[in-house]
């Protein structure tokens, strides 16, 4: 079960965790999916849905490796925000209010009939948190869990500010060039994590494990002292 999963394991040490718990084959249904919620697997025998909200600037091939180390009780989908992967000619700026509803009504339209957790890495993290916390206010509805990494970007209102130049060399420094999307599409996203940590912010009484990396700064975990 999701109590099982110790704070201290990496992103793949639970991974590893959920593959023990299966020696039943994955099947990929590319069905079961929506404009922004995108289906990495599924089977006929899941127990738990897995929601994935990805760092800034990525798409929902972020976690598609990941998925592949979960076992037939896990149904994995992965929140994919505009601009980027099929939705490359949607928008790219897009407000918290309207990014919160859109992912509600669309995990709505995949469906919450099964117990279901959040993980969110960084930027997704705050995604996470206030679609958990817009569910149950509005619906009474809750995760089994809150899966958040750390965010890596405790300094974000200052990062978006930057121009091109010195944006592109903040990257440079934090050795993320590469792993992240294009420039536009990280500011964008950070931008979005701005507005997002603007919003009502409550309490929650459901398990909430924080991982974070070897090489991460542990103050980003100050950020989430108000979960409880």
């Amino acid at each position: 079960s999701i109590s099982e999963i110790n704070p201290s394991m990496t992103l793949l040490d639970i991974a590893s965790f959920c593959k023990t718990k299966s020696n039943i084959k994955i099947e990929v249904n590319s069905h079961v999916e929506t404009a922004w919620i995108k289906c990495l697997n599924k089977s006929s025998n899941s127990k738990m849905k897995v929601f994935c909200f990805p760092f800034a600037g990525a798409d929902s091939n972020c976690f598609k490796e990941l998925s592949k180390h979960f076992g037939y009780e896990y149904e994995m989908y992965v929140v994919q925000l505009p601009a980027r992967g099929d939705l490359i000619d949607e928008a790219l700026e897009v407000s918290a209010e309207v990014a919160v509803k859109k992912i509600v009504e669309q995990i709505f339209q995949i469906g919450l009939d099964m117990p279901f957790v959040f993980w969110g890495h960084e930027v997704g993290s705050s995604i996470a948190y206030a679609v958990a916390t817009e569910l149950e206010r509005k619906h009474g509805l809750f995760p089994k869990a809150l899966l958040l990494g750390a965010s890596a970007w405790s300094e974000s209102q200052r990062v978006v500010q930057l121009s091109e130049q010195e944006f592109t060399e903040e990257l440079e420094r934090k050795s993320y060039k590469d792993t992240y999307g294009s420039t536009s599409l990280v500011r964008a996203d950070l931008s979005l994590m701005e507005g997002l940590m603007s919003l009502e912010r409550s309490i929650v009484f459901y398990p909430v494990y924080l991982l974070i990396g070897k090489n991460s700064d542990h103050s980003d975990l100050l950020r989430w002292l108000h979960l409880s």
